[in-house]
């Protein structure tokens, strides 16, 4: 059954016609209900193509719609539930009308019970501006996150190849045909008479850093923290040889970042919160990848720290190989890549009229979570 319906009050009498040439619309509307009804609404709009924001406003009730389909001109409505004829429906519309007729009609039912099969019916829950707002901001969040560290990982992988790889017995031979300091890349065992001996964990190593925290939470609910206080945090690192056979050279590890190390963690409950214990260690006898400045120093052959003004300032100890790392960095770049463009997309509906807003569609495909 088709429900009556009531065209809009002499406040809005002029009909709104903005044809195939894309129209900014900016139109606020005063649309009349029938006396003493009280029921569920619909309010069709017409045959459109567009991107349009609606804010509907029926006493105390006020709805936020959003519509963003340029793909073809159909006909769309809202579902606007329980109305009150106390109250005149005020609207107001803007957006851009690419294609079709924008009419304005109050029908008096659920929209689904006159609507054809191609109409676009847009529910009260349908668009949360707030939300979609977030989607899109935690999206170019991401994207940007992503562009810094695929900057960052490029200018990582132009030092590493910048490292030109030897082996420890190629490094000795051409340092001694020319003594002249060079960027590179060694693999090799890490060796050391008096090692260091880890507090926690006892382990023989050349490094350990060991943290000691203490998590408490405070407050219930929404006012609930969760309070950190270090009561321990100390490192250590020495010399050592690099070695390869019969072949050795001494490394500097002063300033380096050791990402070779072993971490043990361990939480345990207290008296307030927790105490959480952890310690990172590079164990004699691993074998590592080295980058950094080869040189002679007081008649050693070292490995250590490049000096300024050096671009390549990266001094670092890797457990894989050169094969492996360069492959990893180059995965973390494509992945960084592909979400910086993924997150890019979430703004270009912004700067590009037409074009399907992907906030808008996670939104719609999120909305009852």
């Amino acid at each position: 059954m088709v429900h009556p319906r009531y065209r809009y009050s002499w406040l809005g009498t002029v009909a709104i016609a903005l044809l195939l040439t894309s129209c900014r619309v900016n139109e606020n509307l005063s649309l009349a209900l029938h006396p003493d009804y009280l029921g569920s609404a619909c309010l069709e709009l017409g045959n459109v193509r567009g991107r349009f924001k609606i804010h509907v406003a029926n006493g105390d009730l006020t709805q936020h719609f959003q519509i963003a389909q340029p793909e073809q001109v159909q006909p769309h409505a809202l579902d606007l539930g329980p109305v009150t004829a106390a109250r005149p429906l005020e609207i107001v519309i803007r957006g851009e009308l690419a294609a079709g007729q924008l009419e304005p009609v109050v029908r008096y039912g659920n929209c689904d019970q006159f609507a054809g099969a191609d109409w676009r019916i847009v529910g009260i829950e349908y668009f949360n501006s707030d939300r979609v707002g977030m989607i899109r901001f935690f999206a170019g969040a991401i994207g940007i996150i992503n562009i810094i560290v695929l900057v960052m990982q490029i200018r990582h992988l132009q030092a590493i190849l910048s490292a030109k790889d030897y082996s420890i017995a190629e490094l000795v031979q051409v340092l001694e045909q020319s003594p002249q300091q060079r960027y590179v890349k060694v693999r090799g065992q890490v060796k050391v008479k008096e090692p260091l001996r880890s507090p926690w964990k006892k382990v023989d190593c050349v490094y350990y850093n060991k943290r000691v925290v203490q998590k408490t939470t405070e407050g219930t609910g929404k006012t609930k923290k969760t309070k950190t206080q270090t009561l321990e945090n100390h490192s250590r690192r020495i010399l050592f040889q690099l070695e390869n056979g019969a072949n050795q050279i001494t490394v500097i590890p002063d300033e380096a970042v050791i990402t070779a190390g072993t971490r043990h963690q361990e939480a345990k409950p207290a008296a307030k919160g927790t105490i959480e214990t952890s310690e990172t260690v590079l164990p004699v006898g691993t074998t590592v990848l080295i980058v950094g400045m080869v040189a002679y120093q007081r008649n050693q052959l070292v490995l250590r720290k490049p000096e300024p003004p050096l671009k390549q300032t990266r001094f670092q100890i890797y457990r894989e190989t050169a094969q492996t790392l360069e492959g990893n960095i180059r995965f973390a770049m494509r992945f960084s890549f592909v979400v910086a463009v993924i997150g890019s997309l979430f703004w270009l509906p912004l700067i590009v009229p037409g074009m399907a807003d992907p906030a808008v569609l996670i939104h719609e495909l999120t909305q009852d979570w």
